[in-house]
């Protein structure tokens, strides 16, 4: 560096140089310092640097340990180098000294400069304090996890997601994540919004996927979070299928089932019941099923409500009107008390005969004359029994099982054996599904008659 025109060195002015952490200096040939304009902590530094000898009250560079880093720098820029070091109490400051030179060009000293780097050395060590406190929360999470910059390049992985991925972190730094696994960008609208989208691993596992933006001072950084919903999925499938059968189930049985809650709406019903009673499902499913119930008949109805609800009884039977498109059915219904998927309970109602009020009240009148020795001839009749076989299971004579027989037809008017079955299937006597066939009655009695 060549010394200005008057062979002064203009150095940074005092009051710049006290505010800053650097300093500057100028040596002779002896090294001795001609000029240090420095801050207080610089300039304390170069006071108690080991390399610093005081004579004859004037500072400079102990020439007599040469091997000291800062001596061997201003040798090395006397002899016409320019050299930067670190320097300082651990090596926190850099300086730099280059040879000084007169306008003829001959060496006439050493300049020097130097910047403390303590609190820049600082805040690095805090920086990377944080980044490691940041990648080992990331670690700990049980979630697949990337840091993205602004151009989705990835930043950092975690463990969960270089497994979903099937990469290592050296194959997925500063790349772009593949398409197929990126979740939506939120906008600047859109910010916060949950945007999700779902992807497979490699090894069959399912993910989804949102993205998380912060910015702050005017750095956007992206978080891709990713949590595995691969036995939410399969819990989902599994509870579609459970639906699917059950609705199967439920409109598979040929008698009307409507299901009911403590509140009286309707929870669902299957094709049967919307057929008998004429009303779309649609307009039955959330709605009261007393807008259906006959008022007349609305007192029997709380009735049978209230004795399984009240007295914890699990079952019960009853009779009600019903409004069926713009005309009146009885239903004779069988009420039972289960409890849903969600452990609350609701009735299934299922209706054991269904016609016209006068026809069903006749055909009431006329089960009710049935008694049990009855019901297992009528049993017998529809397992396809011969007389022979009836009359020696009810120790019957041939004479009295026929007047059975007659009897019986008389009761449910039917004029044949076929027929005699057939009536009482549709009045509800036999027990839907069984086999071989059971009747109602047989269940409900208290004892048999005696045989003739």
């Amino acid at each position: 560096m060549d010394s200005g025109r008057n062979g002064e060195i203009q150095l940074l002015p005092i009051t710049i140089a006290t505010q800053l952490p650097i300093g500057m200096w100028v040596t002779d040939l002896d090294l001795r310092f001609t000029k240090v304009v420095a801050g207080p902590e610089v300039d304390l530094l170069l006071s108690r640097s080991p390399a610093i000898l005081t004579q004859n009250g004037r500072r400079g560079y102990d020439t007599r340990y040469p091997q000291h880093p800062d001596v061997a720098a201003h040798i090395r820029a006397r002899a016409g180098e320019t050299v930067t070091w670190q320097t300082g109490y651990g090596r926190s400051m850099k300086a730099c000294v280059a040879p000084l030179q007169n306008f003829s060009g001959e060496i006439t000293g050493v300049i020097g400069t130097l910047v403390d780097l303590t609190s820049l050395a600082e805040e690095e060590r805090r920086r990377m304090g944080a980044e490691e406190s940041l990648y080992a929360l990331l670690e700990s999470e049980e979630n697949a996890i990337a840091m993205l910059d602004a151009d989705d390049r990835v930043l950092y992985a975690n463990r969960f997601y270089l497994d979903a991925a099937n990469r290592t972190l050296a194959e997925v730094l500063g790349r772009k994540e593949p398409a197929t696994m990126r979740p939506p960008s939120p906008s600047d609208e859109n910010e916060g919004s949950d945007e999700v989208t779902v992807w497979d691993t490699p090894d069959g596992r399912r993910l989804r996927s949102r993205r998380l933006r912060i910015s702050q001072s005017g750095l956007d950084v992206n978080f891709h979070i990713s949590s595995n919903v691969s036995e939410v999925e399969r819990i989902r499938r599994k509870l579609e299928r459970s639906e699917e059968y059950y609705r199967n189930l439920l409109d598979g049985i040929s008698q009307p089932v409507v299901i009911v809650d403590f509140e009286r709406n309707v929870k669902d019903a299957n094709e049967a019941f919307v057929q008998m009673v004429e009303c779309p499902k649609g307009q039955l499913v959330g709605n009261s099923i007393v807008n259906i119930v006959v008022p007349s008949t609305r007192d029997a109805f709380n009735d049978l409500v209230n004795s399984v609800s009240d007295e914890g009884i699990r079952a019960d039977k009853g009779r009600l009107l019903l409004q069926s498109n713009k005309r009146v059915i009885l239903v004779d219904f069988s009420l039972c008390l289960l409890d849903d998927l969600n452990d609350h309970p609701v009735m299934i109602w299922t209706a054991t005969g269904w016609g016209e009020p006068a026809v069903q009240l006749s055909s009431a009148v006329s089960v009710s004359r049935i008694t049990d020795i009855d019901g297992k001839i009528l049993e017998l009749l529809a397992a396809g029994r011969s007389n022979s076989e009836m009359a020696s299971e009810l120790c019957l004579s041939r004479q009295g099982l026929d007047y059975r027989i007659k009897i019986l037809r008389d009761k449910l008017q039917a004029d044949s054996r076929g027929a005699l079955v057939a009536r009482a299937y549709t009045q509800g006597l036999f027990v839907p599904g069984e086999w071989p066939p059971r009747c109602h009655i047989r269940d409900n009695s208290s004892g048999n008659e005696a045989p003739d």
